[in-house]
């Protein structure tokens, strides 16, 4: 492996452990609060709680990577916010 491959391969892993995925645990710097995410699509972002909302990703932070979602998890998601969400 070259330089360049060992640098592309680190900058992949290091997108995929920041991006906020379905199961992270977040900071929603407007409200303060620490959020638990249901889903992923385009600029928004579904999130457990109450109330479960959608909300803007830009406003998320990653606080801890999680484990992803459980079926109950995923059916509580389609049910609450329909499909499309990763």
């Amino acid at each position: 492996m070259d330089v360049a491959q060992s640098f592309d391969a680190r900058a992949v892993t290091a997108l995929t452990e920041t991006r906020i995925q379905a199961g992270d645990a977040v900071l929603h710097a407007p409200t303060g609060e620490e959020w638990f995410i249901l889903g992923v699509r385009g600029d928004r972002v579904c999130v457990a709680g109450w109330p479960a909302t959608i909300a803007t990703l830009a406003d998320c932070t990653l606080v801890k990577k999680g484990d992803g979602l459980t079926d109950d998890q995923r059916s509580y998601r389609t049910q609450r916010f329909g499909d499309g969400w990763s």
